[in-house]
């Protein structure tokens, strides 16, 4: 469930508790049925938001001398309770809608969850061959001994935009690794991506590509093999403090 579903769902039962509150008495069960209803959205949202706002606990003082309806107090005490817990929904769903970016693919909002922090590291580079032993002993192998979390993109099958489950995984990576070799154009567009997000960003390449001129000037680390990329990634890691 996300924040606005919930927020929609305590709205709704603020509505429902203040029509009924000025058109009839209000009963017990009724009450304790809301409070119910109220305590399961604040629990869920307490899940998403990783916080302790209370839950709202009734008391002796909300039933009327004669225990059948519930007095006004009990009632102005429900609805502020909900009152809070609304002002506080509505202020985590503003700061998630400023954390995300408007979509190139949608021109809308990302419509994704960003879990900021979920990888160390997002990885881009060729989908080949020649590179699986790049990728695992000179890359997965420096990072896996670190315990540097980190993710490629053919990890993971969605039905969905390749470029939206990319953006989404660079969004949520604390740094990027880009293996630029042979000027692949998926990768430069990734390269792209981390850029405009302004993401720390490792460039690498092997000994025989020749850089894009655009590229020049960027600081990259050049490899001839797999242990050759170790030693160089693993120093450069140190130098920026990540292990």
């Amino acid at each position: 469930m996300l924040l606005k579903d919930i927020r929609v769902r305590v709205e709704g039962l603020q509505s429902e508790l203040k029509s009924l509150a000025s058109a009839s008495w209000i009963r017990p069960p009724q009450y304790q049925n809301w409070v119910v209803k109220l305590n399961l959205l604040i629990r869920k949202g307490n899940n998403l938001l990783q916080r302790s706002f209370p839950l709202y606990g009734i008391q002796e003082s909300d039933y009327s001398s004669s225990k059948k309806t519930i007095n006004s107090g009990g009632i102005d005490r429900l609805n502020f309770h909900i009152e809070e817990l609304l002002k506080i929904l509505i202020e985590a769903e503003k700061k998630e809608d400023e954390k995300h970016l408007q979509c190139f693919l949608v021109n809308e909002k990302c419509p994704h969850r960003i879990q900021n922090g979920r990888y160390s590291f997002f990885i881009g580079m060729p989908f080949a061959d020649k590179y699986d032993d790049v990728y695992r002993y000179g890359i997965a192998l420096v990072l896996d001994s670190y315990g540097l979390t980190h993710y490629r993109a053919d990890q993971s099958f969605e039905r969905r935009q390749l470029m939206c489950k990319i953006c989404q995984a660079i969004q949520e990576a604390n740094y990027v690794l880009i293996d630029i070799s042979d000027n692949n154009p998926n990768v430069m567009f990734e390269l792209g991506i981390t850029c405009g997000l302004g993401k720390p960003v490792i460039l690498i390449k092997d000994i025989q590509t020749k850089v894009a001129t655009d590229l020049s000037e960027i600081e990259y680390l050049e490899y001839n093999n797999s242990t050759d990329l170790q030693k160089k990634l693993t120093e450069r890691l140190k130098q920026w403090g990540i292990c």
